[in-house]
């Protein structure tokens, strides 16, 4: 009776182990493209299978939306996002500053330079320089003028400062224009 409740002990746990090593490297949650994507970025391409092997989290996020497409709210929202842009300029500067080229889409897509990107940033999404220059000057004081200096945002500052390249000169000029 021993050897027969053994075998019966044995056996039920080897099937609890299959049965759950499925769920071992999702932590009990059904893998989903957002799941996959968490994988990837958290360098765990091994775990999802051979045909994310040696891939780079980019990459592997790639794999994963051609395994896993995204379903439900995230597809609708995937589809809208394609067809609805309501971007500005400094939206799209943004974005290439962050590497997001292929999200912009369209011409972007082939650009891998930031600097190159803003230039096509320029030329889709215009910036609307006259409703700035229409704007009153805005009043700062003496330190948040010598901030901007500090941080090499002389051309922010206006005509007087555009030419101006060293923080050392500009904060000077600060002193000059504004009171503390």
């Amino acid at each position: 009776m021993a050897s027969s409740f053994l075998k019966l002990l044995l056996l039920a746990s080897t099937a609890m182990v299959v049965a759950g090593a499925g769920n071992l490297r999702t932590a009990g949650k059904k893998l989903d493209n957002h799941q996959c994507k968490v994988t990837c970025q958290r360098f765990g391409m091994s775990s999802l299978g051979q045909e994310f092997k040696g891939m780079n989290p980019t990459e592997c996020c790639a794999q994963c939306d051609k395994s896993y497409p995204p379903a439900g709210a995230a597809a609708a929202l995937v589809e809208v996002s394609e067809h609805v842009d309501h971007r500005t300029n400094k939206q799209c500067k943004v974005m290439c500053q962050r590497f997001g080229m292929k999200a912009l889409g369209g011409s972007f897509s082939a650009i891998a330079n930031p600097t190159k990107c803003c230039d096509e940033c320029d030329k889709v999404y215009p910036a609307a320089t006259a409703l700035l220059e229409d704007q009153p000057a805005h009043k700062m004081s003496q330190k948040q003028c010598k901030t901007i200096c500090q941080r090499f945002g002389m051309k922010s500052l206006g005509k007087d400062f555009e030419k101006i390249t060293s923080p050392t000169d500009c904060c000077a000029k600060c002193e000059e224009q504004y009171s503390e």
